[in-house]
């Protein structure tokens, strides 16, 4: 779409007419979109909420699926950001152990994101993500008209995926960001081209996350405690910047920290204790013993407690008190 990954489509309107006519389909999107479904396809305006994100809101999703009874052999279309596609996908993947989905991803940080590699994922009282599948869309369909309406936060979230990656795969990349004034610009599909390539390989190669990819983590540790301790008042984006800036220290890449300053919604000292955000860690998927791991583009290493405290500390008062 758009001339997005090859596709056929100029428009989700003309995916939709097709798929339409030619499959038994469902549509689960974020409600408060107005997609241009066709007369006829049954479909699920679905609340994009952390609190929906839940095993309340897949079951909803399933029982949908099964109101509209669907085949295995049928199809789901998910059309929305990361929580549609997060919640729609593991529902997809459980519903007659696998129906076929398609993934139609409304937002940056779903397109950079979300909308790659398989995950999906619900939160649960023990954390974000704690439940998920790994279940592949048989086809992403991007629309990059969708992002015209984006508000700055949901544009900023996915700009710090995108920084992510560039910091692990691409120094031309990062180039290019540390010059480019984001928004809906010629360069922004070219930006997105070369981030959903470069996490593409590094799916590729680990599917199941058992290692290389394992360094996509960058910035998530932190990040995914951040969110929950906020209350999810916090974006996600901001929190991995966060993240980023922390399993970074004590080095301190100034190009790095102008970048995230100024395009991160990121202010400190953060409110939180090391005790608040160490016990939503502790059910971090990453963790494979009694210390918690953390993710750098040039190392991986793991904190007790104690030393997490200690850094904790010095990392919020040195950028409190640091001029950018």
């Amino acid at each position: 779409m758009n001339g997005m990954n090859g596709s056929k489509y100029t428009s989700f309107k003309e995916y939709m007419d097709e798929i339409a006519n030619s499959h038994q389909c469902a549509v689960v999107y974020d409600g408060k979109l107005v997609p241009e479904i066709p007369e006829g396809v049954e479909r699920l305006p679905f609340i994009a909420s952390e609190e929906n994100k839940s095993k309340k809101g897949a079951e909803a999703i399933e029982t949908f699926l099964f109101t509209c009874g669907l085949l295995r052999s049928d199809l789901v279309v998910a059309v929305g950001g990361g929580v549609v596609l997060d919640v729609t996908g593991f529902a997809a993947s459980i519903y007659k152990r696998g129906i076929t989905l398609h993934a139609v991803p409304t937002t940056l940080l779903a397109i950079v994101d979300a909308s790659i590699g398989g995950k999906t994922g619900i939160n649960t009282r023990w954390g974000k993500n704690t439940l998920g599948t790994f279940h592949l869309p048989e086809r992403t369909i991007i629309d990059l008209d969708f992002l015209k309406t984006l508000p700055d936060a949901e544009f900023r979230s996915g700009l710090m995926e995108i920084y992510k990656i560039a910091l692990l795969y691409s120094p031309a990349l990062y180039g290019i960001l540390t010059k480019w004034r984001p928004g809906f610009t010629p360069d922004l599909e070219y930006v997105i081209r070369t981030a959903r390539t470069l996490k593409e390989e590094a799916c590729r190669k680990d599917p199941f996350d058992r290692g290389e990819r394992g360094r996509l983590n960058f910035g998530h540790t932190l990040g995914h405690a951040l969110e929950e301790v906020s209350g999810y008042s916090l974006t996600h984006g901001d929190c991995i910047a966060y993240g980023m800036l922390f399993d970074l220290f004590p080095g301190k890449d100034e190009q790095l920290v102008h970048e995230l300053f100024r395009w991160g919604g990121i202010s400190f000292p953060l409110p939180f204790t090391a005790r608040e955000l160490w016990k939503p860690m502790q059910h971090d998927k990453k963790r494979t013993g009694s210390d918690v791991d953390f993710v750098s583009p040039s190392r991986s290493f793991t904190l007790s407690f104690p030393a997490f405290e200690k850094a904790y500390y010095e990392w919020n008062r040195i950028y409190t008190y640091s001029s950018v």
